[in-house]
């Protein structure tokens, strides 16, 4: 047997180790906890450790024998290492997988394999140094952080098991350097390959539960069954990941309310789990809040930066607090009467700008007839009855349109017609009142008449009086008639020429009292022309016609006093034709009166008699003379008021022409208005706005102008000049013509004459 090489120094065991660990524990890029030993969060112990090495049959031979070439491994150590590793950068893929480290290390790759080197080394004479504790726990410990940071530095899972193939060869490679006897190079060889295998256990439990905990799973939540590990117990994890698998897919599939997404997994994936599932149920709380539109509720709450999905459901959410706030805005305003307010639309963007530009389209439309209709009310306001809506509108727009056209034309029409009223209530007042001054006249002229008739009627009664005397002194003297025949001759004369002129003035009376009988007709006939006139002038003429109906009952009363002078005055001319004829015979009797002094005394009698009667028809004829009187002056008086109250109709009528002529009523209202108050009044009515008696002449308020304030009163002076009269009622100048009785009471000549 050659005898073993010279032993290096014991140099190996600590430093190499700790360059190892420089190398690959201290990467700060990767993220994996190391605070507690790998034995104590596996639940490895010696007692289940016991067991994996029964499992591999490793014995106290394969103990006694490896620890016994503890020096020998020492010496080839460094020889093994150095190469292993050239095959390991001859193989371009594990060549690559160095060349990267050493890149994110940023050292060379000649500077990082003599690191590799020195732990690979350090490896080797672990396997042969953990006979001396039975490859017990430390030493599984420092295997698992082997496994560990294999993982840590990805090195691919079938490079590092591939990798214990060369292992094995350079090791009969150097078994047979060193030894003769093949059969302790077979024993060496199953031992190592036996601790090898309990190496690729403890590497691959590392590798695997290390990718647990890089996945965020909580590997101290496997429990361990007693006598075991938790490497034993990886279906707990396998049934954590299914659990978690399922959780994301009922996520996946939004199904929140799933009763997977109720369980929990411990671990950081676990909690990261859960977190989804109560931020995504949170998520699904906001936009049922947004679909209820409850936009201030505590479902939206402060949220961090990095917390995309939460600010942008908030920032959807302060967008449509800010939308329903500024169509509340507008709401409120359309509700104030403010309809020129709109929402902004640049604060928004995609369909909320289009949603509020179609508000403000919306509030346009339905605010543009709005505007226009207040444009037309507005123009109404100042009197412009022309003044139409023109837009093109649809639906309750157009009927709103339609129907304030209409109502502007309706309301056109109506003043039209009031101002066609006006003027003829103008026409009508004025010849009412032509004729009340006339009819004044008249009745003054009239009772001036019965004054003169009593006057003789008076004088006919003292001369019937002094004759009834003159019949009882000759009754007395019948006996010196004899004697005065001659006198009584010339008294008969006298008597004869006294009964002449009562006949005379009983003539006279009866042609006044036909006058009378005229004046009243005319009176009764004027008063029903009134009362038709004060009808057509509706509510404005109601006091007229009453004035109008009292002149008719005066003129029926002075018809009917007429009537009863009249039968009295013909008994009073049959009387005085009587005493006519009685004179002559008396004269004849005169010549008789010697023969017949009887007889005179008798007729004498006779004429005492009938003078007592003649007095008491005179005095009935002055008491119905005296009748008329006061009828006559009570129509003179109801013909100064019905004048009075023509001129105050005609004032009125001219103020109400007035009125409509302030009114702009466009070029149809003035042909169909024709002129305005015109001739009565003295103004042309007509211009070119078709308007009548504005304040500047031509129908309408001038340019500029304001209109002229109403007057406080009708002045009866200025209405009776603009009626052509003067102070006395006198017409100063021939009226205009006006409408015949007959055209405004149209009767035929029998009906005339009942009347």
């Amino acid at each position: 047997m050659k005898s073993s090489p010279p032993r290096k120094p014991d140099r190996y065991r600590h430093s190499q180790t700790a360059s190892t660990d420089a190398v690959f524990f201290h990467d700060n890029n990767l993220n994996h906890p190391m605070s507690q030993h790998f034995t104590t969060l596996l639940g490895v112990d010696e007692r289940n450790l016991a067991q994996r090495r029964a499992f591999l049959r490793i014995d106290d031979d394969d103990r006694t024998l490896l620890e016994s070439l503890i020096p020998w491994a020492q010496e080839v150590s460094a020889d093994l290492a150095r190469e292993f590793y050239d095959f390991q950068f001859s193989f371009g893929p594990t060549r690559a997988f160095f060349e990267d480290i050493s890149e994110r290390k940023g050292i060379p790759l000649t500077g990082l394999r003599p690191v590799l080197e020195d732990a690979q080394a350090g490896y080797f004479r672990g396997l042969f140094e953990g006979a001396r504790s039975g490859w017990g726990v430390d030493y599984i410990e420092r295997r698992f952080v082997v496994g560990a940071a294999h993982d840590r530095i990805n090195l691919p899972f079938k490079w590092y098991i591939g990798s214990y193939a060369e292992y094995q060869r350079l090791l009969g490679d150097f078994l047979r350097r060193s030894f003769r006897d093949r059969r302790k190079i077979a024993r060496i060889e199953r031992a190592v390959s036996k601790i090898m295998n309990l190496d690729m256990q403890a590497v691959g439990d590392a590798f695997l539960f290390s990718t647990f905990q890089s996945m965020g799973l909580d590997v101290e939540a496997v429990v361990a069954e007693s006598g075991t590990d938790r490497t034993e117990h990886v279906a707990q994890v396998k049934r954590a990941l299914e659990l978690l698998r399922s959780q994301a897919q009922a996520i996946a599939a939004d199904r929140l309310e799933d009763p997977v997404l109720k369980q929990t997994v411990s671990g950081e994936l676990g909690d990261a789990f859960s977190c989804m599932v109560q931020r995504m149920q949170g998520f699904a709380k906001q936009l049922q809040s947004l679909a209820d539109g409850e936009l201030d509720g505590e479902a939206f709450g402060a949220t961090d930066e990095e917390q995309v999905l939460s600010t942008i459901i908030n920032r959807t959410a302060q967008v449509l607090r800010t939308l329903v706030a500024d169509v509340g805005s507008l709401f409120e305003a359309a509700q104030a009467g403010e309809l020129d307010r709109r929402a902004e639309k640049s604060r928004y963007s995609g369909s909320y700008a289009e949603l509020c530009g179609g508000i403000n389209d919306m509030l346009e439309a339905v605010v543009s007839p709005i505007r226009e209709a207040s444009d037309v009310l507005e123009g109404l306001s100042k009197q412009d009855m022309t003044v139409r809506m023109t837009g093109e509108y649809r639906g309750d727009h157009a009927v709103i349109k339609e129907n304030l056209n209409r109502s502007a034309s309706v309301l056109r029409g109506a003043l039209s017609q009031v101002s066609q009223a006006a003027e003829q209530l103008s026409s009508a007042s004025y010849q009412i009142s032509s004729s009340s001054q006339s009819l004044s006249q008249v009745s003054s002229e009239q009772a001036s008449a019965l004054e003169e008739i009593s006057s003789t009627v008076e004088e006919l009664s003292s001369m019937t009086e002094q004759n009834a005397g003159s019949a009882t002194r000759a009754s007395e003297l019948a006996g010196d008639s004899r004697r005065t025949a001659d006198e009584g001759q010339e008294s008969m004369d006298r008597l004869s020429g006294a009964i002449d002129e009562i006949k005379t003035s009983a003539d006279e009376t009866a042609k006044i009292v036909k006058t009378i009988d005229e004046i009243a007709f005319q009176t009764n006939l004027l008063a029903l022309n009134a009362a038709v006139e004060a009808a057509r002038a509706g509510d404005a003429g109601k006091g007229f016609a009453v004035v109008a109906e009292e002149v008719r009952s005066l003129a029926q009363r002075s018809a009917e006093a007429a009537r009863t002078t009249s039968e009295l005055i013909e008994g009073s001319v049959k009387n005085a034709d009587s005493g006519v004829l009685l004179g002559g015979e008396v004269a004849k009797q005169l010549k008789l009166i010697v023969e017949r002094s009887d007889k005179v005394s008798a007729s004498v009698a006779d004429i005492s008699s009938a003078s007592g009667e003649q007095t008491k028809g005179i005095g009935q004829i002055n008491g119905a003379i005296g009748q008329v009187n006061v009828v006559t002056q009570q129509n003179a008086a109801t013909s100064e008021e019905s004048a009075s109250a023509a001129e105050e109709l005609a004032a009125q009528a001219a103020q109400l022409a007035q009125l409509v002529g302030r009114f702009r009523l466009g070029d149809e209202a003035k042909r169909s208005n024709g002129k305005g108050f015109e001739g009565s009044h003295g103004a042309e009515g007509s211009n070119s706005s078709g308007g009548s008696g504005g304040p500047n002449g031509t129908g309408e308020a001038g340019a500029g102008e304001k209109p002229e304030a109403w007057p406080s009163g009708p002045d009866p002076q200025s209405y009776r000049e603009a009626l052509g009269m003067g102070m006395n009622g006198v017409p100063a100048s021939p009226p205009p013509p006006g409408p015949t009785p007959q055209q405004v009471l149209p009767l035929t000549e029998e009906e005339a004459r009942d009347f």
